[in-house]
């Protein structure tokens, strides 16, 4: 809840890219109580706050690999969406992140890497405005 901050969101301001620190010490925090109780009446609230913080965390990634591709750091931006795809594969920023590997991918002539990414976009996101 540190992230919370009326001001910011009455202007509508993207936190995804401040420090995650405490997003994921809290992360570290809620699965700890689900591995020693797992049975508590606080399990269930748990496992939402730790799929919130994962997409969370995903945000990040992708708001930092945004960031490398306005630096044109294509090998950055890349490892960043894969990161995403490896740590956080049921967050909600998979499709944003095959789309960021495809592009630097392209940047980086590297077609055998683009063309495996846009199958796997074609595949799990088939109406992707990236892809037609």
């Amino acid at each position: 809840e540190s992230d919370d901050n009326l001001f910011q969101d009455l202007l509508n301001i993207d936190r995804s890219d401040r420090d995650p620190s405490r997003s994921r010490q809290s992360f570290e925090d809620f699965r700890r109580l689900i591995e020693r109780f797992p049975d508590s009446k606080y399990a269930a609230d748990a496992r939402k706050r730790m799929l919130y913080i994962k997409n969370r965390l995903a945000s990040y990634e992708i708001a930092i690999a945004r960031f490398y591709m306005r630096r044109e750091a294509y090998v950055a931006a890349a490892n960043r969406g894969r990161y995403v795809l490896e740590h956080y594969p049921d967050s909600e920023q998979v499709q944003q992140a095959l789309e960021i590997m495809v592009a630097c991918y392209d940047q980086l002539q590297l077609d055998e890497l683009k063309n495996n990414a846009i199958k796997t976009l074609r595949l799990n996101y088939p109406d992707s405005d990236f892809i037609s």
